[in-house]
């Protein structure tokens, strides 16, 4: 997997290109500054190319949360934690390989989803099949000194039939992965907090 982080040589490459191996659709990282995209009047975000087979879209974005690795694995893959109205989630099963999912949208078919890999502590992969196409949800889980987490989300679209989803993709997670990603951090770092304070008060009652 390779990115060309310059905009502009990607912007050139992209129009010269007819091969099938380079994807004519930028990745779209709303964490990073739009200092190249400024000046092509396109999304105020920084684009680089990813040179992928199949891959039509990718959004992805990181961010820092206040909490310790050990509480972020516990509290990410608990879907009770996914707060994301009016969407309410359902775990068939465990929270491992193979299971699955299903997110349900006010007056919609629930959309069905598989887990598709689990590395405890280290990262899940969640994939959401489409028509002829695949969106998938990579979160990466990395330690961070002063008892800190950086979370990643990557979001691919790929799949025979995967263009004629993204201006979907792009409006519905795009323009808000940054603030979603931001509010998981919150609420997340607000979770230790409350579970460290009841924890200093069981062992204060004990005493």
């Amino acid at each position: 997997m390779q990115y060309l982080e310059i905009a502009d040589l990607v912007y050139m490459t992209a129009k010269r290109s007819r091969s099938d191996e380079i994807s004519n659709r930028a990745i779209l990282n709303p964490c990073e500054s739009a200092k190249y995209l400024a000046a092509m009047g396109l999304y105020r975000r920084e684009v680089s190319f990813k040179i992928m087979s199949g891959v039509a879209l990718t959004l992805r974005c990181s961010v820092e949360a206040d909490v310790t690795l050990e509480f972020a694995w516990r509290f990410r893959p608990d879907v009770i934690n996914w707060n994301d109205p009016p969407a309410r989630f359902a775990l068939h099963g465990p929270f491992e390989t193979g299971s699955f999912g299903t997110t349900e949208l006010p007056e919609q078919t629930p959309l069905r989803w598989r887990i598709a890999e689990v590395r405890p502590a280290e990262s899940f992969v969640i994939e959401m099949p489409l028509e002829q196409a695949t969106l998938t949800f990579q979160w990466q889980f990395d330690d961070l000194p002063r008892h800190r987490t950086r979370l990643t989300q990557e979001i691919v679209l790929s799949g025979e039939n995967a263009a004629a989803y993204v201006t979907q993709v792009e409006a519905g997670l795009g323009l808000n992965l940054e603030s979603g990603m931001k509010r998981i951090a919150a609420e997340m770092s607000a979770a230790e907090r409350r579970a460290r304070h009841d924890d200093e008060e069981s062992a204060s009652s004990r005493d």
